[in-house]
């Protein structure tokens, strides 16, 4: 599932706008099917918008593997040392 967050906390599912309580149970049947979560947030440069951080947690708590991308087509990830990987 990519989940990504603007500067402003809107939350999108897959490319579709969504909120924290839609995309909650979406998470939790992720977790049923064994998914992933690639998580891209804007403006990564500054304090994140509470929706960000909520939907990190709903994502640990459901104890999904996250691909963290800095990219908004998730061409990247943050490798384990906080460096910008291409996917292959």
């Amino acid at each position: 599932l990519k989940v990504a967050i603007t500067a402003g906390g809107q939350i999108t599912a897959d490319g579709r706008r969504t909120t924290l309580d839609a995309l909650i149970p979406m998470l939790r049947e992720l977790a049923k099917n064994k998914g992933e979560v690639w998580y891209y947030r804007e403006a990564p440069e500054v304090d994140p918008h509470p929706n960000a951080m909520k939907v990190l947690e709903a994502i640990v708590d459901q104890n999904l593997p996250v691909l963290l991308s800095t990219k908004p087509d998730y061409s990247d990830f943050v490798d384990d040392k906080g460096r910008s990987v291409p996917r292959h």
